[in-house]
């Protein structure tokens, strides 16, 4: 009798799979006239792709879901060349769009082949490269031997030039932890980047806490307390991560957070019932259908309804007691993470009423129990609270700071030229104006991207 072997999908198999799953009913971005009407797809389907791959995109980082996303694309369109009618006509075709700025680089071959300046939009020589309308003429292609090129719907989602081999490692959001002794470290987020509210575009996100517990420095377990919404369907989901050190390749940064299990329950519900996942695409799967399904006013229908296959355990335990204070969110890709300092610190301790985490590698165990969301054993820097009265004051020095300097402009302006009392009136009150717009607008945009300015 032969032996068998078990063979467990790598992360790019397993992103490969979903795009089957994604594009299967995506006949492609056509570069023909009438293809752009896309009668094939419903205005529902269109924006969960749209969720999907911005998912896709927080889970796995732009760089790594780029790269399979045009792994995909070229078996789609190898696999589809054959059957495409030509264009036929150059006048039918969309006009082309040139990336801004430029790339000066296409490292998954999101660009011309021939000028590598300008999106592609027919495939030439045969139906295998892609290149933009002008290089097709330029080359002498006959618009009967041009072949419109297929793009998912959310192409210009997963569109990136990528990153050089020794960029790598500056390119990974990353999150700072504070262990106790003070020492600090960064962590690459990694799969954490789905419920981290700035890398995450899952409709209503709202990231409650950050809590951890760890033993060793290179493992540390994380537990992320978010809240998603949309259309009158909502969940509440703890989930749990494990941290993988170990580079994808041979000189790669750390893979950063696994995704080991989650708890979510509806919120719009009469009986909510938290439902456990170990399989972090059943998850999406769950939310994001629940969250674009049709018919959105009935918010029973929120409730998670996972198959067999799906559903780990059912835990008809009490809900979480109230979640700890909002931690800062991760850095935008920064450098390699801190070396630790000399010696060996002492390990943070997990509270005793804490259970640990389940391991990244149990997929097929029903997790152990969260941590109660009110103790917290590391947390990113940057969660120290901030007074509402301080945070009034910060607003209202950068509302005066914007208008000050409008204003002075103002008089600049009226100081340079021979103007009358009432066009210097119109002068400074246009200025003051401006000064309070500008004031206001500069509020919103702190209060939206640095936590400390929220209230």
């Amino acid at each position: 009798m032969l032996a068998t072997t078990s063979h467990r999908p790598g992360t790019r198999d397993r992103l490969l799979q979903q795009m089957d799953r994604l594009f299967a009913d995506d006949r492609g971005l056509g570069v023909i006239v009438e293809y752009n009407g896309r009668p094939d797809m419903s205005e529902r389907d269109k924006d969960l792709q749209m969720a999907w791959a911005d998912a896709l995109i927080a889970l796995h980082g732009h760089n790594r879901t780029a790269s399979v996303y045009s792994s995909y694309a070229s078996k789609r369109r190898s696999a589809g060349a054959g059957s495409l009618a030509p264009v036929g006509s150059w006048d039918n075709l969309v006009l082309g769009t040139t990336p801004i700025p430029r790339w000066q680089r296409d490292l998954h071959d999101f660009l011309c082949v021939v000028c590598g300046e300008s999106f592609p939009s027919v495939l030439i020589d045969q139906g295998q490269d892609p290149a933009c309308s002008r290089c097709a003429r330029n080359v002498g292609v006959s618009p009967t031997q041009a072949l419109p090129l297929w793009k998912a719907y959310s192409h210009h989602r997963f569109a990136t030039p990528g990153l050089f081999r020794e960029e790598i490692p500056n390119g990974e959001a990353a999150v700072t932890f504070t262990f106790e002794g003070g020492q600090t470290r960064q962590y690459v987020v990694g799969e954490a980047g789905l419920f981290y509210s700035d890398l995450s575009r899952l409709p209503g996100l709202v990231q409650k806490a950050v809590r951890g517990t760890v033993e060793d420095l290179d493992e540390l377990r994380l537990v992320i307390d978010a809240s998603v919404e949309r259309d009158g369907h909502g969940f509440g989901v703890t989930a749990a991560f494990s941290y993988d050190a170990e580079p994808e390749g041979y000189d790669g940064p750390p893979y950063g957070f696994r995704f080991a299990a989650a708890r979510m329950t509806a919120t719009h519900t009469q009986s909510p019932q938290p439902v456990e996942y170990t399989d972090v695409y059943q998850l999406l799967e769950v939310i994001l259908t629940a969250l674009y399904a049709e018919g959105s006013d009935t918010a029973d229908n929120s409730q998670p309804k996972p198959t067999v296959s799906s559903m780990a355990t059912v835990d008809t335990r009490p809900s979480d007691t109230a979640p700890a204070p909002l931690p800062a969110p991760p850095s935008k890709p920064a450098g390699e993470a801190a070396a630790p300092a000399s010696g060996s610190p002492a390990p943070v301790e997990a509270p005793t009423d804490e259970a640990s985490l389940p391991a990244s590698e149990s997929v097929a165990q029903a997790p152990e129990p969260f941590p109660p969301a009110s103790s917290s054993s590391a947390r990113p820097t940057g969660s120290a609270e901030c007074s509402h009265g301080a945070r009034r004051l910060l607003l209202a020095i950068t509302v005066l700071g914007v208008w000050a300097v409008c204003f002075a402009g103002g008089l600049l302006l009226i100081d340079s030229g021979d103007l009358t009392a009432a066009a210097a009136s119109f002068v400074l009150g246009g200025a003051s104006v401006i000064g309070l717009a500008l004031g206001i607008g500069l509020i919103r945009l702190l209060r939206r991207h640095v936590p400390l300015m929220r209230s």
